[in-house]
């Protein structure tokens, strides 16, 4: 994702995620294990690709639309995800 963004020209960029334990590692100090080893490896391909930008935490609450999205394309892998995206935002954006 981060070469992506890159591949779109932004340079500034401010990620929000909805994982508290991703944030708070990428963010802060690490441990030596498998996780941190990749949190570690994130922060500085981030560091190398991006100035003055920033990983914030983002509450699932605060970002329920895209949650259910990302969900309903970890469940269904094919071609019904479309009937399920549709659902979502009917469900949380009724038209008025």
């Amino acid at each position: 994702m981060l070469y992506w963004v890159v591949d779109l020209g932004f340079d500034i960029t401010h990620f929000s995620l909805d994982s508290k334990i991703v944030v708070i590692a990428f963010n802060g100090d690490n441990n030596n294990n498998e996780f941190d080893n990749i949190i570690r490896h994130c922060r500085q391909l981030f560091n190398n690709l991006f100035k003055n930008s920033t990983v914030e935490l983002n509450r699932r609450q605060a970002n329920e639309v895209a949650h259910e999205l990302g969900r309903a394309a970890a469940l269904e892998a094919n071609s019904q995800l479309f009937i399920n995206v549709h659902l979502v935002l009917t469900t949380y954006y009724p038209m008025k």
